[in-house]
């Protein structure tokens, strides 16, 4: 039986905090959707965000070695549409594997991997029960160590 894995999309397969303005200097709240960046209640925003450079071979070697979900929180209904779209377009074969939480932990359980750049979706996911694997994200958190790409799809084929 495969194991369960489950990746975030924003900041682990998409560059969203590439494309927020001063993004580093603000907190952003997804449950707060009155105070959100300009074009986060916009569909094309979400449809046009570019994939992160490892996203590709991640997504391959996920899919080969587990049972993969994209496992994203939602910011509102424009991104829920334009998230969706995004997968249809770059892993429809995803499409059916795709969760809008922002209660990660939930799905935590054993034989259950996270793929998250949140310290906290990856702290709390572990504290329920599952496996999670923290990817590099500067921009939205520059005072945590980096986490090398290598290591980390080292980490999932030990895991597999």
């Amino acid at each position: 039986m495969k194991k369960t894995l489950f990746l975030d999309m924003d900041g682990v397969l998409v560059d969203l905090w590439g494309h927020i303005p001063n993004c580093a200097s603000r907190s952003i709240n997804v449950h707060d959707l009155d105070n959100m960046p300009e074009g986060f209640d916009n569909t094309r925003f979400w449809e046009m965000l570019d994939r992160l450079p490892w996203a590709d071979e991640l997504v391959h070697l996920c899919k080969h070695n587990f049972e993969t979900y994209i496992l994203t929180t939602p910011c509102g209904p424009a991104s829920i549409v334009g998230k969706f779209t995004w997968v249809k377009c770059w892993y429809p074969e995803l499409l059916n594997h795709l969760i809008f939480t922002s209660h990660k932990q939930l799905l935590a359980a054993p034989l259950r991997i996270l793929i998250d750049d949140d310290p906290a979706h990856c702290s709390s996911f572990v504290l329920y029960g599952g496996t999670s694997i923290r990817i590099p994200n500067p921009i939205r958190f520059p005072n945590l160590p980096e986490i090398d790409m290598d290591n980390v799809m080292s980490t999932l084929k030990t895991l597999a």
